[in-house]
C-alpha cells in the first residue's frame, strides 16, 4: 500500500512540473463559461508535414433569427504555456486593432446577397471586440538566452487557426448547404501562467502587463498579418465573460440588421 501511495505521489509531483495543471485550470474556465472544448486539436504542420496539436479548440455559437443568417459562432484556438523561469518581453507601441486582422473572420455564406451584411458584421465586431488604441506588440525578446517558446506558441496558435479555417471551408463545400448562411469569428489566444512584460519602444519603459495584442507577420502557414491575443491566466475568466457579452451583442445586431441601402442587396 505504501509503495502504491509513493508511486501516486511521484506521478502527482511529475504532473505538477508539466504543463497539464495549467491546461486543466484553463479547461475549467472554458467549461464554466459555456464553451464546447476540444482538447489537443490536431493539425498537419504546413512546413514539415508532421502532425501537431494546439492545446484547445473551443466553440460557441448562437442560432440567429434572420432572413440572411442562421448562425453566428466564435472559435478560440488556445495554446497554453508554462513559463516557469522564462520571461516574455514584448516590444510594444500604441496602435489601433481592428479590421487589419482578416484571418479572424470566415463568411460561411451560400447567398451572395449577404456581402454588405458581412462587411457590416465585421465592422460591428471591430467596434465591440477590437477597435481600440492599445499597446500592440510588434516583436519580442526572450532574455537570458532562454528558448524562444513565444515564437513556438505563435506558430502553433496561428497554424491551428488556418487549419480550422480550411476545415470549415472544406466542410461547407463537401456538405453543400444551399440555404445555410453563417458567420464565424476565429481568435488565436496564448495563455501563460507567469508574468508578461512589455517594453514600450517610445517611452523606453519596461512594465508588467496582463494582456497584449501581438501583430505577427511571417508566422504560420501563410505568413500573413494576424493578431494573436496573449494573456495571463488570471485574466482569462473575465476575458471570457466579456467575450460572451460580445457574442450576445453581435447576435442581437444580426437579428435586427437592416442594410443602410436597400438597393445594395
Amino acid at each position: 500500500m505504501n509503495e502504491r501511495k509513493s508511486l501516486i505521489d511521484k506521478i502527482r509531483d511529475d504532473l505538477e512540473v508539466s504543463g497539464y495543471p495549467l491546461e486543466i485550470e484553463i479547461m475549467k474556465f472554458l467549461l464554466k463559461n459555456r464553451w464546447l472544448v476540444t482538447p489537443q486539436y490536431h493539425y498537419k504542420d504546413p512546413i514539415e508535414g508532421k502532425e501537431r496539436s494546439v492545446d484547445f479548440l473551443c466553440w460557441r455559437g448562437v442560432n440567429v433569427e434572420s432572413k440572411d443568417y442562421h448562425r453566428f459562432e466564435v472559435n478560440l484556438i488556445i495554446e497554453c504555456k508554462k513559463l516557469e523561469d522564462k520571461q516574455w518581453v514584448l516590444f510594444t507601441m500604441y496602435d489601433a486593432i481592428g479590421r487589419e486582422n482578416p484571418e479572424a473572420y470566415i463568411q460561411q455564406v451560400a447567398n451572395s446577397r449577404c456581402w454588405m451584411m458581412d462587411f457590416d458584421i465585421s465592422l460591428e465586431i471591430d467596434n465591440v471586440h477590437y477597435n481600440k488604441e492599445v499597446p500592440v506588440a510588434l516583436n519580442h525578446y526572450i532574455p537570458f538566452n532562454k528558448k524562444d517558446t513565444l515564437y513556438e506558441a505563435l506558430n502553433q496558435s496561428i497554424n491551428g487557426l488556418y487549419s480550422k479555417k480550411n476545415q470549415v471551408k472544406k466542410e461547407l463545400i463537401e456538405y453543400d448547404f444551399p440555404s445555410w448562411n453563417g458567420y464565424s469569428m476565429l481568435i488565436p489566444i496564448i495563455v501563460v501562467d507567469s508574468n508578461l512584460y512589455q517594453y514600450d519602444i517610445v517611452s523606453d519603459e519596461i512594465s508588467e502587463v496582463d494582456f497584449l495584442y501581438y501583430r505577427t507577420t511571417g508566422v504560420g502557414e501563410a505568413g500573413d498579418s494576424c493578431v494573436v491575443e496573449i494573456m495571463r491566466k488570471g485574466v482569462l475568466d473575465s476575458y471570457l465573460n466579456k467575450l460572451n457579452e460580445t457574442i450576445e451583442k453581435i447576435h442581437r445586431f444580426i437579428e435586427v440588421y437592416e442594410p443602410k441601402d436597400p438597393n445594395a442587396v
